[in-house]
């Protein structure tokens, strides 16, 4: 609605005010906006009448801006621009969050693990995008090669933000004619006697 109290504190009443400046006529612009004539005309009478200044002069068939309307089209216009602007980028945020994440894991666990993670986030955050390298060295991470990176650590190095996620437990496992063969160790200490595969 055009009629309310406090009419020059309403940044929509400058923007109508701004285009019937540009056009010379609140005939177009009423036409342009789908509004009536006269309440574009009660919009300016109530601008001026509040401010106690003419802000439009007629000359001939055209509407021009006083001075006074220059002026105060100079200083409010980029708070409409920055209002706009705002309320754009509130219109992204809903949208939702969108880019792309280049995610390092070792290649056991990204398997297992990470990819099952990533396609459960991505069903939230459908236009985010990963790309994904198995790596267990963190040098492809400290090269760039990626953004975010799960490493065996820590690495302890300048150049890295490291957050500790979790514990990683080996347990030592052997075949039946294995033991039958080699024997039940009893105790840590007697792992060194048996043969096996270390994973590191």
């Amino acid at each position: 609605m055009i009629n309310s109290q406090w009419k020059a504190l309403h940044l929509g009443r400058w923007e109508l005010l701004f285009k019937i400046m540009d056009e010379g006529s609140i005939t177009r612009v009423a036409d342009i906006e789908n509004l009536q004539r006269s309440q574009l005309s009660r919009m300016v009478s109530g601008l001026e009448e509040e401010l106690g200044v003419q802000l439009l002069e007629r000359r001939g068939k055209r509407l021009n801006p006083t001075q006074v309307a220059l002026e105060l089209r100079s200083k409010i216009e980029p708070h409409i621009v920055m209002v706009r602007r705002a309320l754009e980028k509130t219109s992204e945020l809903e949208e939702g969050d969108k880019g792309s994440i280049r995610f390092g894991a070792m290649p056991g666990f990204l398997q297992t693990q990470v990819v099952p993670l990533i396609a459960e986030f991505q069903q939230l955050h459908p236009q985010v995008t990963f790309d994904v390298i198995g790596d267990d060295n963190p040098k492809a991470f400290m090269g760039g090669e990626c953004d975010l990176m799960l490493y065996y650590g820590p690495v302890n190095d300048a150049n890295l933000v490291e957050n500790w996620v979790t514990r990683s437990l080996f347990v030592p496992c052997a075949s039946p004619k294995y033991l039958e063969k080699a024997g039940y160790p009893e105790n840590p200490d007697e792992l060194s006697d048996h043969a096996g595969v270390v994973y590191t």
